[in-house]
């Protein structure tokens, strides 16, 4: 079976019940439309965009400080992050969302530590995951949405029971996981370390309780991004392109 890679260059014990989201001012916004390359919701920019499938399309945005859901084609304001966390919605039940979010990597003197937090309601309502923090999650296992693959800044993070858990592998020493992708029961670990060089490991997750490593498959100059299919292994960095 031949795998497809694109490099371009460019537990968890519930603490206190859900708390509403912080409400804030702002009305209901028109759709989010482009400006140049920079995408914006009423002028702000957007920092981050979450689309749980091509099929669904997006449903969070945040810009600036302000979480945004789409709701019959508007963007409708209803919370805010400061922390500027990565979302992870299940796409089979689109009100289950987790959020997170590591600190900056080598940053000195380090932030000060980013809660896990999950929503079971679509972003209204956030409850903190007290085993989840600054971890950042990626991914759900498509065969079981009780897993989660993620990062923090020196491993991979597994949590096998929908974030009350997490345990930790580490595939790429020394570098920092920026992002992962299963193919199969293979699970592609994109990091990059503190001199610029990205490297990408594999992972066999037949079993993710007990996650096997596997050595590094290449290394590649300069900050890196992946995608991944089953059908052709591509990947460019720094110039160059390997097929």
């Amino acid at each position: 079976m031949l795998v497809a890679l694109v490099l371009l260059v460019a537990g968890c014990r519930i603490g206190s019940p859900p708390t509403p989201t912080p409400p804030i001012s702002a009305s209901p916004t028109e759709t989010l439309t482009p400006a140049g390359d920079v995408l914006r919701i009423n002028g702000v920019p957007v920092r981050r965009i979450v689309i749980p499938s091509a099929s669904i399309g997006p449903i969070f945005a945040l810009a600036a400080d302000t979480l945004y859901r789409m709701e019959k084609g508007t963007w409708t304001p209803i919370g805010n992050d400061r922390l500027g966390r990565h979302y992870l919605v299940d796409p089979e039940d689109l009100e289950r969302v987790f959020r997170g979010r590591h600190r900056v990597c080598g940053g000195s003197p380090p932030e000060p530590d980013v809660p896990m937090e999950e929503s079971k309601d679509g972003g209204l309502h956030w409850r903190q995951l007290t085993l989840g923090t600054n971890i950042e999650p990626m991914l759900f296992d498509p065969n079981d949405h009780e897993v989660i693959y993620g990062a923090d800044c020196n491993s991979l993070v597994i949590s096998t029971n929908a974030g009350n858990t997490w345990s930790r592998i580490d595939p790429l020493p020394g570098y920092s996981i920026v992002d992962v992708r299963l193919i199969g029961t293979m699970l592609l670990v994109l990091g990059i370390n503190p001199v610029g060089t990205s490297a990408l490991s594999a992972v066999d997750v037949t079993d993710p309780h007990t996650p096997e490593a596997g050595g590094i498959l290449l290394t590649a100059n300069g900050k890196a991004r992946m995608d991944a299919t089953r059908e052709l292994i591509v990947v460019a960095g720094a110039g160059s392109i390997h097929t």
